[in-house]
């Protein structure tokens, strides 16, 4: 009786143990594990300021791959202003990471600014191709607003933070949990990507391979040419219809009544 009981917990506990797990890879956001730590950003008046930052990261990460980013948050005080600032890279639940790439905080009298760049193709398109390849906040009226490139003042031109890739392998500087601004600089040098070493200010091809797409509004984006290459607007309606698309997200009117040519002009003799 006594080995049957033992026999039964031991079953339990491995049951509930598999289950625990299995919820928590389902859920990336339990129990995620992440990084704190400082960085000293220099902004473009020669000042420098401290940004707290943290980020902790999924689980659906390829083989070989490091895991992605799965929050990403900033906060900082400024000289004068009586007020710490904080800040939230925005997450997709359907990619199951964020939609931002931090790089840099900016200060033009007393406001403050947060430069970022999309994540994936989709943020990229989600964020309506940006060219520079840039997503700019303000802090605007007590929150912080999203604005044009042609607001960004012209004074900013260094990337002043980190990516956070190295952090999450571990390369912090030895000794400290803030990270110089002279190290950051040249890590940012060091960069794949021309956009992330310096702030650039005329357009370029970002992404070569990240072709147009749009969205049902529920998590699904397609191709643009994917509705392109129906044969009719009957045929690319129904498209719509399968792919669940709305009348006001279903690009096939814009399509196909665009490919109609007017009619030629007969001038009088």
């Amino acid at each position: 009786m006594r080995r049957c009981l033992m026999d039964f917990a031991r079953t339990l506990f491995i049951a509930l143990a598999w289950a625990l797990g299995a919820s928590l890879h389902a859920n990336a956001g339990w129990f995620s594990f992440g990084d704190r730590w400082k960085e000293e950003a220099r902004l473009h008046d020669g000042r420098t300021i401290i940004v707290e930052r943290y980020q902790n990261y999924g689980r659906n990460n390829l083989i070989g791959q490091p895991p992605p980013f799965h929050e990403q948050t900033l906060r900082f005080s400024l000289p004068n202003v009586d007020r710490v600032f904080e800040w939230a890279a925005p997450y997709d639940e359907f990619n199951g990471q964020s939609d931002l790439i931090i790089l840099a905080v900016h200060v033009l009298k007393n406001t403050p600014y947060i430069i970022t760049a999309p994540n994936l193709c989709i943020d990229y398109n989600k964020w309506n191709r940006p060219n520079p390849p840039y997503v700019v906040f303000e802090w605007k009226e007590g929150a912080w607003q999203r604005i044009p490139w042609g607001d960004v003042p012209t004074e900013f031109h260094d990337i002043n933070l980190t990516t956070g890739e190295r952090v999450q392998l571990g390369e912090r500087p030895a000794g400290t949990n803030t990270i110089p601004a002279d190290v950051i600089a040249r890590w940012n040098t060091e960069a794949s990507l021309p956009q992330f070493k310096k702030i650039l200010r005329e357009p370029l091809n970002p992404a070569p391979g990240c072709i147009p797409m749009i969205t049902n509004g529920k998590g699904l984006w397609l191709t643009r040419e994917r509705f392109s290459r129906m044969k009719d607007l009957e045929a690319c309606q129904r498209e719509c219809y399968i792919k669940k698309f709305e009348k006001e997200t279903c690009p096939c009117r814009e399509i196909f009544e665009g490919r109609r040519e007017d009619p030629p002009r007969v001038t009088a003799p």
